[in-house]
């Protein structure tokens, strides 16, 4: 592969959903999709996992590119979830929000094929402190919507960590000749390491320009990361096939499961809201028993009876 110019910018579309973040590509000439927002705590109370295979599974079929964004802000997805979801193109490794090369890994390691994209994820256009610190560089001989969508779609792009927006390094090559993979970068020298299953290093060389190794026989993918000192470059993994093509995995959700669990989920919610109510009925109801009750007695006034006297006025009397 090749990378050369253009190198572009990697923008990330809406929408966002907060149960799981997502971004979405629209396909040229196909309209996005909109989803509505759904609650990450309700999501995980009646079956998350369902509920993101099942968005996943919609954005894809409205032609776009589903990216995972900043998959471990917030506890967003376990490592469960990794392994387990499917269908999507790219996953956030680097943003503002949170890294997630290791979430990456955890994918790769499940057999998905999944590539690696940052981006500043800028919620302040003029703050230069959110700007030029994460992005991807996109290898397409045009910078329409149709040349980067291919590109993507394909992996021809790299991950980058830097600063300024202007990096101190970038891919020249990379190819690989039967187990034997080779890539050379241009600009400073780095230390280039082979990242393989678990996120292990298998090999690295420092001070270097470019690197060729051989591919152990046991390692289901590889990847390659380059170091400088105010760079990182991270390129998109090769995975060993028996045809030599990308795995192809989709993923369905278990429909019967998701309705029990939503059915006891709305039961225990309808318990939840009956003993609410119950115990607020219980609390008046006992609160008007211990209240005390005032009675009034009508004072009866004999009029043939004397009249009360104040002591000083009846002493007076006795002395006259």
């Amino acid at each position: 592969m090749r990378v050369g110019e253009p190198s572009l910018l990697l923008e990330r579309p809406q929408p966002r959903v907060d149960a799981l973040t997502v971004s979405v590509a629209s396909a040229p000439g196909q309209e996005r999709i909109t989803l509505p927002p759904v609650d990450a705590h309700l999501t995980r109370l009646i079956g998350r996992r369902d509920e993101e295979q099942h968005r996943i599974d919609r954005l894809r079929a409205s032609g776009g590119l589903v990216i995972i964004a900043h998959p471990r802000l917030r506890g967003a997805l376990s490592d469960a979830d990794l392994r387990l979801l499917a269908g999507y193109t790219a996953i956030e490794i680097g943003s503002h929000a949170s890294r997630g090369e290791d979430a990456w890994n955890v994918a790769l390691d499940a057999g998905r094929p999944v590539w690696g994209v940052a981006n500043d994820d800028t919620h302040d256009a003029d703050s230069p402190n959110e700007s030029g610190a994460y992005w991807s560089m996109i290898a397409s001989p045009t910078a329409d919507a149709r040349g980067l969508f291919a590109a993507l779609s394909a992996g021809r792009a790299y991950a980058v960590f830097g600063h300024g927006g202007q990096p101190d390094i970038a891919l020249t090559s990379l190819a690989i000749v039967g187990d034997t993979l080779s890539a050379s970068f241009d600009g400073a020298a780095a230390r280039l390491q082979l990242i393989g299953p678990g996120g292990r290093v298998l090999a690295a060389v420092s001070g270097a320009h470019d690197a060729r190794w051989v591919i152990p026989c046991d390692a289901g993918w590889v990847r390659v990361v380059a170091r400088t000192a105010t760079t990182r470059l991270f390129l998109q993994p090769l995975l060993r096939s028996d045809s030599g093509a990308l795995p192809h995995l989709e993923a369905s959700v278990a429909r019967t499961a998701t309705l029990v669990r939503r059915g006891l989920a709305l039961m225990l919610l309808l318990i939840g809201v009956l003993a609410s109510l119950g115990r607020n009925a219980f609390r008046r109801a006992r609160g008007e028993s211990v209240r005390p009750k005032r009675t009034f007695r009508k004072r009866r006034i004999d009029r043939k009876s004397k009249p009360l006297l104040r002591p000083d006025t009846a002493r007076r009397y006795r002395l006259l």
